[in-house]
């Protein structure tokens, strides 16, 4: 594994902070994007930002939305932006963006406009040497799962035990997700590596996946869903968006209406 510093997050949780980040942000094109909350959506709580620029100090800013509340959003900057702006306008890329975007939307009314769905890019490309006559994916692979097949210099051996060690507690119950509000975590630091880790993965898996050689008409398809993904937090949805279909296959790649198909996390 190639040799690389440790991430470092700088948490921003009051105004004049996180109008320096806001500023420095503004300067790039594409920035990298995941959000943690408890039940992340409408019907949970939004916590942090996290948010990468690429920049190769490994520098990832954690807005701490549960300290600073709308605030994060709309406090303007020393240059006139906000974070909101920013979401709205710049290129965005996420693994997964529902929950974080159903959140964004429901709870502050921020609706990111250009989104990249990694996910969905992973099936284009693990697509690439099918044909639909004989193929048709039958799972999603999850974040974890994507790290530990494509990721080979992009995190630390630290950064993925960590990120590996907190997946599993979070999944046997022994962390909460409020362990994830950044003024209370039991385990401060490993939360805040857990937290960069979501971001810091992306370009590579960006490179791998988007710049890489996709199936027949992938690109469009990749584009046309990710935006169905954030579409839909604007739905009156009667349920928790965590329900049986959250892993379903957009058309044309499925061909039938899948329920419950298995992510591979």
């Amino acid at each position: 594994m190639t040799s690389i510093s440790a991430c470092q997050p700088e948490v921003i949780d009051d105004v004049l902070m996180l109008s320096a980040a806001v500023d420095e942000l503004s300067q790039k094109d594409t920035l990298y994007v995941d959000c943690e909350g408890d039940k992340l959506s409408r019907y949970g709580a939004l916590y942090t930002v996290q948010i990468y620029d690429g920049n190769p100090q490994r520098r990832v800013y954690l807005v701490d939305v549960d300290i600073l509340g709308a605030s994060a959003f709309d406090s303007v900057s020393t240059l006139g932006n906000t974070l909101r702006s920013l979401l709205e306008t710049k290129r965005l890329v996420f693994f997964d963006p529902r929950g974080d975007i159903d959140a964004l939307w429901n709870l502050f009314q921020v609706m990111p406009g250009n989104v990249l769905c990694l996910q969905l890019a992973e099936i284009a490309y693990r697509r690439r040497t099918k044909t639909r006559a004989i193929w048709e994916p039958s799972y999603v692979n999850g974040l974890g799962k994507c790290i530990d097949q494509y990721c080979r210099g992009s995190l630390t051996r630290n950064e993925i035990a960590i990120k590996a060690r907190v997946s599993s507690e979070l999944k046997a119950g022994r962390f909460q997700y409020s362990d994830f509000k950044l003024s209370n975590s039991n385990d401060s630091q490993d939360m805040r590596i857990y937290a960069c880790a979501d971001v810091l993965c992306l370009p590579e898996l960006e490179k791998t996946f988007w710049q890489g050689s996709l199936c027949s008409g992938g690109e469009q398809w990749v584009l046309e869903n990710s935006r169905s993904r954030c579409a839909r937090a604007k739905e009156y949805v009667a349920r928790d968006v965590f329900g049986s279909k959250k892993n379903a296959i957009p058309p044309p790649f499925s061909y039938t209406h899948h329920t419950g198909l298995v992510c591979r996390c």
